[in-house]
């Protein structure tokens, strides 16, 4: 019965025009285990004191937000609206973002710095509407040298080593030693992401 069906679904897409044959997405299951840089403490104080330096310049009315945005802020896909992202859901943030964003109420009001897995940014409110919210953002990431590159690199290829060794499985090594905290909990697994749910899956990795 189910070869049958098989079939039928064949001989049905074969007899259409090949622009009428519907598109079905490939989806794969990947595992993934990361290692960051490490990034030294006097890096990451320099680029907060740079967002505390924004935050004190829009207060005193010397430039605003959104200059500062299009001017120094490192997410390309919102300094050129000055900063501005379209109306988000929380599920389409990053926890630690979403938990400052949606706790603000005043516009004119300037968040905290928040650290998320991007880097550091400072948040202003533009609007709200139901569970949806409408803010601006800077965002700067703290700059990583070669070297520490190399040894994060250098740490990646003695786990693999130790892997095809047998000393232990890959999905041991995502849950003890991966730096990845969406993964580490599930064997490094992927989660889905279905953009118009909002909702993630462990099934699979779009």
């Amino acid at each position: 019965m189910f070869r049958s069906h098989q079939l039928m679904y064949a001989n049905t897409f074969k007899n259409l025009p090949e622009d009428s044959i519907p598109f079905i997405p490939t989806e794969v299951e990947v595992e993934i285990l990361v290692r960051k840089p490490r990034i030294p403490q006097t890096e990451i104080n320099r680029v907060k004191d740079q967002l505390r330096s924004f935050t004190d310049r829009v207060n005193k009315g010397e430039t605003s937000f959104s200059t500062l945005a299009r001017l120094y802020s490192e997410d390309p896909g919102s300094a050129r609206q000055g900063g501005e992202m379209d109306y988000i859901g929380r599920g389409s943030l990053d926890p630690a973002f979403a938990s400052v964003a949606f706790n603000l109420t005043d516009p004119k009001k300037i968040s905290k710095i928040v650290e998320s897995e991007f880097g550091y940014h400072i948040i202003q409110l533009v609007d709200k509407r139901g569970d949806r919210i409408k803010v601006r953002h800077i965002l700067l990431k703290p700059k990583v040298t070669d070297d520490e590159i190399k040894q994060a690199m250098g740490r990646l290829d003695s786990i693999t080593t130790d892997i095809k060794a047998g000393k232990f499985s890959f999905e041991d090594a995502c849950s003890v030693l991966s730096e990845d905290k969406d993964t580490r909990n599930n064997h490094g697994l992927m989660a889905y992401y279905d953009p118009q749910s909002e909702k993630k899956s462990h099934r699979a990795f779009k």
